[in-house]
């Protein structure tokens, strides 16, 4: 009954299993788990829930939830990375525009967050200063934006791409 947002990274290795195996069905999977995720994940502001529970016997959608975020309506900062990253390689892979659309939205919410030394801290919405920060949702963001920039040319993704890890390298 628990959907991860981290399961969108899956996504791509079913895309190419499906060009592998030459089995389509994979591909209604892929589409059928991502359009899941954007209608329930997703809220309006582009930050995403870490899970979305449904019902297990009859597949209701519950609400939105967290397993390693502050809470259920904050924003861990690892999922939204992943949410960038997961999109924008399916957006490229399967030439689908709503894909990359989502991906521009969760990045653009993830890099609005994102404080004055660049590295995010473990969730966004943590109450009180000196929050951990996460230097793997800098990478994976990393890679996601480069991916993003690779699919729409928009130079401030790869200027983004470019100065994360260069800030990890320095403060982590």
């Amino acid at each position: 009954g628990n959907v991860l947002i981290d399961t969108l990274m899956n996504m791509p290795l079913l895309v190419w299993a499906a060009a592998q195996s030459g089995e389509r069905d994979l591909l209604d999977i892929v589409a059928g788990h991502t359009a899941t995720t954007l209608a329930h994940h997703f809220r309006d502001d582009g930050s995403v829930y870490h899970l979305f529970r449904f019902d297990p016997a009859t597949g209701a959608p519950m609400g939105g939830d967290t397993y390693q975020g502050f809470a259920p309506g904050s924003a861990w900062s690892r999922g939204q990375a992943w949410a960038i990253t997961g999109l924008a390689i399916l957006g490229a892979e399967l030439g689908d525009r709503t894909y990359v659309a989502a991906a521009e939205k969760a990045a653009a919410y993830f890099l609005s967050k994102l404080p004055d030394d660049g590295v995010p801290p473990w969730d966004f919405l943590a109450p009180g200063p000196g929050q951990p920060k996460d230097s793997s949702a800098g990478a994976i963001a990393s890679y996601g934006l480069q991916r993003l920039f690779d699919v729409t040319g928009h130079r401030p993704y790869l200027q983004a791409a470019q100065m994360l890890p260069e800030r990890l390298a320095r403060t982590c």
